[in-house]
């Protein structure tokens, strides 16, 4: 039977260990199974014969009884280097990475320029980007519509900008990135959010010196969700805290006069105009 990633890490374990008594565990059974020492009530044994057939079974493996059990923490390539079979690995990549798209002239990472793909993303693993040239970063909190930002009624004034995918909990680097890269590059940071409390102080919180929102008037006929806005009365009153500057003042009290919240699909689906707004006073749209 083949052996699993689990097996091999194990048996790396006993065989570069001058013990010959071990706690039992499932994977250890498994090993007494193979006739790769016993156990005994709580404990896992191996003679001396028994572990030298250990690290000849390795060797049938194809593995180096001296290599490190971490080298099958790592991703398939990571894996390859000491083992022929790389699906021992942990992951196929465990790298961060993180989601971008580009809009409007040329936009470059690491002085290649990347192709502006209507409704498609490019994936950049974090630790080769070493340049960033373009006149925005935008952070985008949802992944719908960070892939229709090409539906997006704005006038980029003919700005490059570089969108970056706020994350999710299987890729949560993206905020974090962008801000890091716009102060890394100097480069102007702006963001995107939903039209309601919580994207607002996600806004503000971002780093952001500029935000992207709706054309008020254009949502004059437009029905919000009432509940996204009910549900959000922590992140209402934190923006009432805050003492908003002027025009994202403006728009707070919009919100608290309509009592319901925007999404960013729905405003994508319906052709919503969206103008620039600076976070704080005396802040200008562009460098």
């Amino acid at each position: 039977m083949k052996p699993t990633r689990r097996e091999i890490k194990q048996a790396l374990k006993v065989a570069q260990s001058p013990e010959t008594t071990f706690t039992r565990n499932k994977t250890l059974e498994s090993l007494a199974a193979r006739g790769l020492g016993f156990v005994n009530g709580k404990a896992y044994s191996i003679s001396r014969q028994q572990k030298q057939d250990l690290k000849g079974w390795l060797s049938h493996q194809s593995i180096d009884w001296t290599t490190p059990w971490s080298a099958f923490e790592g991703d398939r390539l990571e894996t390859a280097e000491v083992a022929t079979d790389e699906k021992l690995s942990a992951s196929t990549d465990n790298r961060e990475r993180v989601l971008v798209s580009a809009i409007g002239p040329t936009v470059r990472v690491n002085s290649t320029t990347l192709p502006e793909l209507e409704g498609s993303h490019v994936s950049l693993v974090t630790e080769f980007v070493r340049t960033i040239e373009c006149d925005h970063l935008l952070v985008v909190e949802n992944l719908p519509a960070f892939n229709s930002l090409y539906r997006l009624l704005l006038d980029f004034q003919g700005q490059s900008v570089l969108a970056v995918y706020r994350g999710d909990p299987t890729r949560p680097m993206g905020q974090t990135w962008a801000k890091h890269m716009s102060e890394e590059m100097d480069i102007p940071l702006a963001a995107y959010m939903d039209y309601d409390p919580a994207g607002l102080v996600i806004a503000i919180g971002s780093g952001a010196q500029t935000i992207i929102l709706p054309r008020v008037s254009d949502l004059e006929n437009v029905n919000g969700s009432q509940t996204d806005f009910t549900n959000q009365h922590i992140q209402w009153e934190q923006l009432r805290r805050m003492g908003m500057p002027g025009q994202l003042s403006f728009h707070c009290d919009y919100l608290g006069a309509r009592k319901r919240g925007f999404t960013q699909e729905r405003m994508l689906a319906l052709g919503i105009v969206h103008q620039w707004f600076p976070i704080f006073p005396g802040t200008a749209h562009g460098k």
